[in-house]
């Protein structure tokens, strides 16, 4: 139980401190609907902490107060419900946390960063300056609550859309593992998700793109496409030929005269699907289609409907068996 407890209280300050991951936010929320008092010291908790983090002298509440408010919760909680008795300690540790509130508040060891996690689906961020970053599936990004007045800088991890509020005081950098990204204000994709290349796609205005070590940098504007390849460490500027680059955020896919394995790849990182094609099956039928913010499943029936797939299901791993063409 005692690790239990630890594990809640831990998510009670993570969430407060905004940085708490959609399962740790589930988690939490699941202990709070189970029992009103559970809803109770929650709420008594993010008041005492938040009183204390805002006070500039140190916390502006009365602590011994606050103590004998919750014994005498705890005393008649515990009389009501004997079986709640571990969980009830957890208001105790509140009031000895929100004691310590200002020093956590003030510690000048304490980061001022926040990871933003995107899990299973695509989640929008609006960053202290306003930009928009949108991340694709399995990425994060790292950010301060607040930027300084020099540079706007955040990490990436994965693949994300940026659209930055231009800023020609401070520079907005984004640093990924070998290579940065640096702009002042336009709309662009990051691909960093690959294990051996990161893809820039720049849709609007203009970016530097620069490899740390060589700082060997390119510039790249609207409709341009810089690749890095970590084994050889070269980096190369070319026109911008996927027109569906940023579908997996827009879910608006156009084929002309496209191949059957590149729409399933294209398929696959727009809607985040398992779908493969057996062993003999003709992958080069040839498909001109326009999919505008569509459900998987109607896309897979146009694609039924267009070149006679079949294919069978397991789970959500979805092998395609037969193409007519």
């Amino acid at each position: 139980m005692a690790e239990n407890r630890e594990y809640i209280e831990s998510l009670v300050v993570r969430k407060i401190e905004g940085i708490c991951t959609e399962e740790e936010l589930m988690a939490l929320n699941s202990w709070i609907e189970a029992d009103k008092s559970n809803k109770q010291y929650v709420e008594d908790f993010e008041r005492i902490y938040t009183s204390a983090k805002l006070s500039g002298d140190g916390p502006q509440i009365n602590i011994n107060e606050e103590w004998n408010t919750f014994k005498a919760r705890l005393a008649k909680s515990s009389s009501r419900n004997k079986t709640n008795t571990p969980w009830l300690r957890v208001a105790a540790s509140i009031v000895i946390l929100a004691a310590l509130g200002y020093l956590i508040w003030t510690n000048p060891f304490q980061s001022d960063e926040t990871t933003v996690y995107a899990r299973n689906e695509s989640r929008t961020i609006q960053l202290p300056d306003s930009s928009l970053v949108t991340l694709n599936v399995n990425s994060s990004l790292t950010y301060s609550k607040e930027f300084d007045p020099v540079r706007r800088q955040v990490s990436l991890q994965g693949e994300a859309y940026f659209k930055i509020k231009r800023d020609e005081s401070r520079p907005f950098l984004i640093t990924l593992a070998q290579t940065e990204v640096e702009v002042l204000g336009t709309s662009f994709n990051v691909d960093a998700a690959s294990d051996n290349e990161v893809i820039v796609i720049v849709n609007s205005g203009k970016v530097r793109f620069r490899e740390k070590i060589s700082n060997e940098a390119i510039i790249l504007e609207k409709g341009d496409k810089g690749v890095f390849t970590e084994e050889s460490a070269i980096m190369t500027k070319s026109k911008n030929s996927d027109i569906n680059f940023n579908a997996w955020k827009t879910r608006k896919l156009v084929f002309e005269e496209t191949d059957l394995a590149s729409v399933i790849k294209t398929i696959n990182k727009a809607y985040n699907s398992k779908i493969s094609i057996a062993l003999g099956t003709a992958g080069d039928c040839e498909l001109t289609v326009t999919f505008d913010n569509q459900s998987l499943d109607a896309v897979l029936s146009v694609l039924e409907a267009t070149l006679g797939l079949e294919y069978q299901k397991n789970g959500d791993i979805i092998e395609v068996i037969k193409a007519d063409c």
